[in-house]
């Protein structure tokens, strides 16, 4: 019986050990195990790629189509920056006016106040301020017994890197009651734009443009009979120049003259979304006489070294509602006969 047990015990132990074997054997296999770590770590490393290459392009793709969205934010927040100082400098000069003062009181407690945001160099320390000054005056306060209020029209303009040009204009109105002392402002007539440069000229004369500097910074005298469009080439919005007793610049031309804003090369015109080259282009510019600052243009236009990929550089002159191409390898171009150098 002792015998039979054993021989019993034996073969379940045997059989158990080969269905052990049989369903774990891989379990103890080292070169099985090796494999699959192997191939796990390859299956790893190819989606780590594969989402890599996938977040470099997603970033790529957001990254252009969220740019003019961000240039429209740019303007709004320039907008709320504008009105608080608006309204702070309002509060400084209705402080102490009171019922019975004149306009020309407040007028000048205004331009006071202003000026007070000017650096030593006479340059507003807030771009956009410098739109301001010529607005300030009677027709564009009102005054009665009650009240006091100023309207002022705000147009922030600018470019990106794509040479898309962004537009915003709005009508702000302040006011103050002198009774109660309360000061509201209210903004209206918001006219958010984003548009492209145009191409195509449109009927304009250079005298009838609105300038935006101070009363002793415009135009008095035209010496350049047109005005001229450098054509850098590149994917930036082209700059148009004018020399009127010194130069100007503007980002538009080809539109109806009163909006058009011609700003004086003798201002820095850093902040004004443009690149490097425009901007040390414009402060070269300053000073410069009539024919001076157009043998700048006409040699940056035959250097062409703007980076452009796709056309070369070019310089457009309008006269009348006409333009033409400047022959800038033609001869000795100055002022008084750049209508003799143009393209037929």
């Amino acid at each position: 019986m002792k015998n039979r047990k054993y021989t019993l015990n034996f073969t379940v132990e045997i059989v158990l050990a080969k269905m052990e074997k049989k369903m774990f054997g891989n379990k103890y296999d080292k070169k099985g195990m090796s494999l699959s770590i192997v191939l796990l770590v390859i299956v790893v490393i190819l989606l780590i790629g594969v989402c890599l290459v996938y977040f470099v392009l997603y970033n790529i793709s957001t990254a252009n189509t969220i740019h003019i969205p961000d240039s429209i934010d740019s303007m709004y927040v320039r907008g709320n920056y504008m009105n608080y100082y608006i309204n702070d400098i309002f509060e400084k000069s209705t402080k102490d006016f009171k019922p019975g003062d004149s306009k020309s009181k407040f007028i000048e407690s205004f331009k006071n106040n202003l000026n007070n945001y000017k650096n030593t160099q006479g340059i507003y320390v807030v771009n956009d301020l410098f739109q301001i000054e010529n607005q300030v005056n009677e027709a564009n306060v009102n005054l009665d017994s009650k009240e006091i209020n100023l309207n002022l029209n705000i147009v922030l303009f600018g470019t990106d890197e794509n040479g898309v040009v962004v537009k915003y204009g709005y009508n702000y109105l302040i006011s103050k009651n002198l009774e109660t002392g309360i000061i509201k402002s209210d903004v209206n007539g918001n006219t958010g734009l984003l548009m492209k440069a145009n191409t195509e000229p449109v009927v304009n004369n250079v005298n009838t443009v609105n300038t935006i500097n101070t009363a002793s910074d415009k135009p008095t005298e035209q010496n350049l009979p047109g005005v001229l469009e450098f054509q850098d080439g590149t994917s930036e919005a082209n700059i148009y120049y004018n020399y009127t007793g010194k130069w100007y610049w503007s980002f538009q031309y080809n539109t109806r003259p009163k909006y058009i804003e011609w700003r004086s090369c003798e201002l820095d015109p850093k902040g004004w979304g443009m690149n490097l080259k425009n901007q040390d282009f414009i402060k070269n510019l300053k000073g410069k006489n009539c024919d001076e600052g157009l043998k700048l243009l006409v040699t940056r236009t035959i250097d062409n070294n703007e980076g452009g990929h796709f056309s070369n550089t070019g310089l457009v002159f309008y006269l009348n509602g006409k333009s033409s191409q400047v022959d800038v390898n033609s001869g000795e171009i100055d002022c008084s006969n750049v209508m003799n150098h143009l393209k037929s």
